[in-house]
């Protein structure tokens, strides 16, 4: 309309209209009326809501329609219009009133713009102020101006071009050069935070790889390169799934083509905890893998963000962890684990094991909690100093269990610290070693102690003596060696067993202890044998009290097993310094001293120069034997055993005898022991079985009837693993007839393992081979083997024998042993008949076999050779 208006004055051409000053006017005044009230509705147009583009729109329809009807009225209905300026009277009010209007309109801008702090910033900026201030000063001038030529005229237009120079310097200001500089802040920005993103890009620990809506990869970080295994150019553009290759942890399934098309199609796909990611090289990588979907306000997706999280380190890490929980579960030892102000954090299982107290009773007390009582203040004080100084403890604590039991703990203390060495925790490792100390205080003891009887052993023995007889030397007094031998320990050992033999020896220890004083020694060296250290005295016969003493406890009778068992003792003594001046001799010379008396029966005898002699033949005895042994020197006799009642030869039995080359014969009761004792007893009892299977078997063939061979054999022959297989290698080489073999036994052989005996008795019995139970009724438990074992015939000892005619007792158990034995169908023999009157008993009586010195002596080879052929009776 300013446009209008200045083309309408009158040198200006026409368009259509002739041009007039109220032209142009009204052309001043519609501009001038539209641009205040624009002001307004600017200043008053609500700019913190958005309107609708269909608001925008209309607004602006209206404004040039409204613009289109001024032109139209201005050009086709100014005839209508009230005159504003008239020739000769100027202008009149009408216009001067819309210039006020105008003007007023202006002012109330003015205010507006000072006071609305809601308005835009261009609509608070100084420039604006100025351009409404001022344009309401130019406004006063055009009121007042009176023709058109008129200098307030000239000063509204400046005032006005002035006003407009302020307008288009805030239209500049904020609309070019304010958006501009925004824009390239903004632009400087976005390159920062372009520049920061790809900082953090480079730097994270996480590999992130950017695709488009396809999966082709348009951002990569370094840490994805590396990932993957290829440089970052190289992954640029490139289909995701043609890079990775993502497995599922539990199927294995490569699921990354799967999930690109969960993206593309936007279906929901639940990502599993873990996954593997298949780098260049073929390894799998534990990963953790977001997603983020990018898409635009319309929910089309227009890329995803893949970030992978390399839990190599952590997987290693927990699987670090796991070892070293399970580790610490399943140790022996237990841990206790406690912050620096010694408050519990952890236990494991085996402390729990040990102490009784789980996790939740002991967590946050302090180790105090077991503390028994036993050490002092020092103690723990030093502990601490070591902890403190060293930064470990190791030692042994008597702590309490939660049942209040004691029990000695090896403990291992070490303080953790950080990496300033600032002390964070302590961590104790504890080990229950009551029993380990229980069993080394045991194994100490056995070394020195005999491990039955807990008496001192040989070389406890030794030391003590050692010293005795250096104090004896320094103060002149003596001392005693006194050696002891149980008599008849063997017999019971045998019948009852080694069970009862170890109580035995056990029991016997106990009395030893009683008869000798607190300050003498008393040892045991082996089997029954006991040796007693006696010092301090002065005369000779102290020692023998002693020793009487020590007889007195052990004839004493002994309860095993209910009943009353008697032993005794044979016991030889030699003094320092007159029987040795050494260990070994005294030693020695006390076992000679102890020979004698068991030879003696004396009970109690005292060292003799003489008792060497008779050592020095029984060591040349053992060395004759010996050589027998490799040349044999010995010779079988035999006794015949006879039918009580027709006096006919039933059987012999083959008694050894040995005669040296240069020698008179030695009788067996001579040589049996030492036999025994060093072990040569096995190669006689071979020759024994062997020789008499021989002779016997050829002289089968001279017999007019067949006859049994007795041979007696020994326990330890008996229980020789291989003795059955032996038997049977016997009778094949010998030709000899099983049924006219019998193996006579004692009853001793049952009593260690009764299962194998009757085991080997079974498989004699299947050679065909008789088996006699010898010494009949001086055991313990006879009458329970008749029951168990297959026996063919008891042999009576001839303890019974010897009294028969004379005591009814005897008379009585041999009535019974027979009647017994009748019963089962057990043939019975009475052995060491020596005169009529036995002889007769046993005939009213009924007893089978008869053998004994008054029906024959023990013959030679050749003499029972004759006897046999002879068929002489003996009745």
């Amino acid at each position: 309309m300013d446009l209008a208006h200045i083309l309408s004055y009158l040198e200006m051409p026409d368009w259509g209209i002739l041009n007039s000053p109220q032209k142009s006017i009204y052309f001043w005044l519609w501009a001038r009326s539209v641009e205040s009230i624009s002001i307004l509705v600017v200043l008053f147009w609500p700019w913190q809501r958005s309107q609708p583009p269909w608001f925008k729109r209309s607004l602006l329809l209206i404004c040039f329609s409204s613009l289109f009807l001024i032109l139209g009225i201005m050009y086709f209905g100014e005839n209508y219009l009230s005159n504003v300026f008239h020739e000769d009277d100027g202008f009149i009010r009408f216009k001067q009133g819309m210039e006020l209007g105008v003007i007023l309109l202006h002012l109330w801008a003015a205010g507006l713009v000072l006071r609305r702090d809601e308005l835009p910033r261009i609509l608070r900026c100084p420039s604006i102020f100025l351009f409404i201030w001022i344009a309401g000063i130019g406004e006063v001038f055009f009121m007042l101006y009176q023709t058109v030529n008129d200098a307030l005229n000239l000063l509204g237009d400046v005032y006005k071009a002035v006003a407009n120079g302020f307008l288009l310097q805030a239209i500049l200001t904020h609309g070019i050069r304010y958006p501009y500089e925004r824009l390239k802040r903004s632009e400087q920005k976005r390159m920062n935070h372009e520049q920061q993103l790809k900082t953090i890009l480079d730097h994270t620990e996480e590999a992130i790889l950017a695709t488009d809506p396809l999966g082709k990869i348009q951002i990569v970080n370094p840490m994805a390169a590396k990932l993957v295994g290829l440089p970052s150019e190289q992954l640029i553009g490139k289909p995701i799934d043609d890079i990775c290759q993502i497995y599922h942890t539990l199927s294995g399934e490569d699921c990354t083509y799967k999930l690109i098309q969960a993206i593309r199609n936007q279906e929901k796909w639940e990502i599993p905890p873990t996954l593997y990611l298949k780098d260049r090289s073929g390894n799998q990588i534990p990963v953790l893998l977001q997603i983020t979907i990018l898409s635009q306000s319309d929910s089309v997706p227009i890329g995803a963000i893949f970030t992978l999280r390399d839990l190599t380190d952590k997987k290693r890490y927990e699987m670090q962890e796991m070892l070293s929980t399970r580790i610490l579960e399943n140790m022996s030892e237990g841990v206790i684990i406690t912050d620096r102000n010694r408050s519990i954090v952890s236990v494991n299982q085996a402390f729990t094991n040990i102490t009784g107290y789980k996790q939740e009773e002991i967590q946050g007390k302090t180790p105090k909690i077991l503390a028994s009582g036993i050490h002092n203040r020092e103690f723990y004080q030093e502990m601490w100093q070591s902890l403190n100084q060293y930064g470990m403890w190791q030692g042994e604590i008597w702590d309490r269990k939660k049942s209040g039991e004691f029990f000695l703990a090896e403990v291992t203390i070490t303080a953790i610290k950080d990496e300033t060495g600032f002390v964070t925790h302590f961590v104790s490792f504890l080990k229950d070693i009551t029993l380990k100390k229980q069993m080394e205080e045991q194994i100490r003891f056995q070394a020195f102690h005999d491990p039955l009887t807990g008496l001192s052993n040989r070389s406890t023995f030794l030391a003590k003596l050692e010293e005795a007889i250096i104090e004896a030397e320094r103060t002149g007094k003596k001392l005693a060696v006194i050696f002891l031998d149980l008599d008849r320990f063997k017999q019971i050992n045998d019948s009852l067993g080694h069970e009862a033999g170890d109580r035995l020896l056990q029991k016997i220890a106990e009395r030893l202890l009683q008869g000798v004083r607190g300050s003498d020694c008393v040892a045991r060296f082996g089997g029954d044998e006991f040796v007693v250290l006696v010092s301090g005295f002065s005369e000779p016969h102290e020692a023998k009290l002693v020793a009487h003493r020590i007889l007195a406890e052990i004839e004493q009778p002994f309860n095993l097993y209910g009943r009353p068992y008697f032993i005794g003792a044979s016991i030889g003594i030699s003094l320092y310094p007159k029987d040795g001046t050494d260990q070994d001799a005294l030693i020695q010379n006390a076992d000679l001293a102890m020979y004698r008396a068991k030879e003696s029966g004396s009970g109690v005898v005292f060292y003799d120069v003489e008792m060497q002699v008779s050592n020095t033949k029984r060591m040349r005895l053992e060395t004759l034997l010996r050589k027998s042994i490799q040349s044999p020197d010995f010779e079988l006799h035999y006794q015949p055993q006879f039918h009580a009642q027709t006096g006919e030869i039933i059987g012999v039995e083959a008694l050894i005898r040995w005669r040296p080359e240069g020698s008179d014969p030695i009788p067996p009761g001579t040589f049996i022991p030492i036999a025994e004792e060093t072990g040569l007893i096995k190669p006689i009892e071979r020759w024994v079985l062997q020789t008499a299977c021989r002779q016997f078997s050829e002289w089968q063939s001279k017999l007019k009837r067949p006859i049994r061979l007795a041979v007696n054999i020994s326990t330890s022959q008996f229980q020789q693993s291989h003795f059955v297989d032996h038997v049977k290698e016997v009778l094949r080489i010998t030709h000899m007839k099983p049924e006219l073999l019998e193996l006579e036994i004692t009853e001793s052989v049952f009593m260690n393992h009764p299962e194998e005996a009757i085991h080997t008795i079974r498989s004699l019995k299947k050679l065909g081979v008789r088996i006699a139970l010898d010494d009949f009724g001086t055991g313990y438990s006879s009458l329970r083997y008749l029951q168990d074992f297959p026996v063919d015939t008891l042999k009576i000892d001839r303890s019974f024998i010897q009294t028969i005619e004379k005591s009814q007792a005897t008379f009585s158990i041999v009535k019974a042993i027979l009647q017994m034995a009748h019963d089962l169908r057990i043939e019975v023999i009475a052995e060491g008949i020596e005169t009529p009157q036995q002889r007769n008993v046993l005939q009213r009586l009924n007893c089978e076999g008869l053998q004994g010195f008054l029906l024959s002596p023990v013959l030679t080879v050749t003499e029972i050779l004759e006897l046999l052929l002879s068929e002489k009776s003996a009745l």
